[in-house]
């Protein structure tokens, strides 16, 4: 009963980042997930690719409900989704591929650098901006190349890939930073989908009879963060509406370095 008290906890709290800040919540996940499931649930180390996997599940869940109250907020450029679905299903796939192949330490190395300069940049601006530049044919052919580009990282890591490119749209694309947000968070639904098909898609684990499992995911942790994540996301779309977009931009920045910084642990 503690344990599903537990999951419930990790999901509204990875929910409220998933809604506020337009991640998907496996940043909050996927540390606790790393240092404590693969220990006390039965894990062996060699099977972290199933709480990556879960991850994706999980963050499906919370994006989806992040999305639906963005849109409401008309905080989405809906206009970019065709781009981020082909992108999406080419990178989530190279990325379901590439986690057995491209060892991990080197994608860490390049996603924590990524973040880490991301967050200096917001730091830096004196005042983000409260306009949307207009984005073109061409402007969103190079957003999808680079979609392309964070779903495969992504996948590979068992995170959403809003983290990415929310400060991509803000930064280099002149979005507001609730505009990127609210984008962003169709991007993190939009990568987990289909990162988390390919990954039901994958014979499941001989090791792990023990665990509800559909392919790479285990089912019962999914649904358990999910249910408390569902609920997160939505209290946390409501607040960054309401809530002062400096403040906004620093909360952002600040998750960016903590990311970093728990990724490289």
């Amino acid at each position: 009963m503690l344990m599903i008290a537990l999951f419930l906890l990790i999901g509204v709290i990875s929910g409220t980042f998933a809604g506020l800040l337009g991640v998907g919540g496996g940043l909050i996940f996927l540390p606790l997930a790393k240092f404590y499931f693969l220990d006390h649930l039965g894990y062996p180390s060699e099977f972290l690719k199933v709480i990556i996997a879960t991850s994706t599940a999980i963050i499906v869940a919370n994006s989806a409900s992040a999305t639906i109250q963005h849109h409401r907020n008309r905080n989405i450029d809906i206009s970019l989704l065709p781009y981020f679905v082909v992108a999406c299903i080419v990178g989530a796939k190279l990325g379901v591929v590439l986690i057995d192949i491209v060892p991990i330490p080197v994608v860490k190395c390049i996603l924590t650098t990524f973040l880490i300069i991301s967050s200096l940049r917001i730091l830096r601006k004196k005042k983000p901006s409260s306009d949307n530049r207009i984005l073109d044919k061409k402007s969103k052919i190079q957003i999808g190349s680079v979609g392309l580009l964070i779903s495969t990282l992504s996948s590979m890591l068992g995170l959403g890939g809003g983290a990415l490119m929310g400060p991509f749209l803000n930064g280099v694309f002149k979005q507001s930073i609730k505009k990127s947000i609210g984008t962003a968070s169709m991007f993190t639904l939009t990568v987990s989908a289909t990162a988390c098909v390919f990954y039901l898609m994958q014979p499941e684990p001989q090791n792990l009879t023990h665990h509800l499992m559909v392919g790479y995911i285990d089912m019962q942790i999914a649904v358990l963060v999910a249910a408390g994540g569902i609920f997160g996301s939505w209290m946390g779309a409501k607040l960054m509406h309401r809530a002062p977009v400096t403040v906004i931009q620093k909360l952002f920045a600040v998750l960016l370095i903590i990311a970093a910084l728990k990724i490289t642990l």
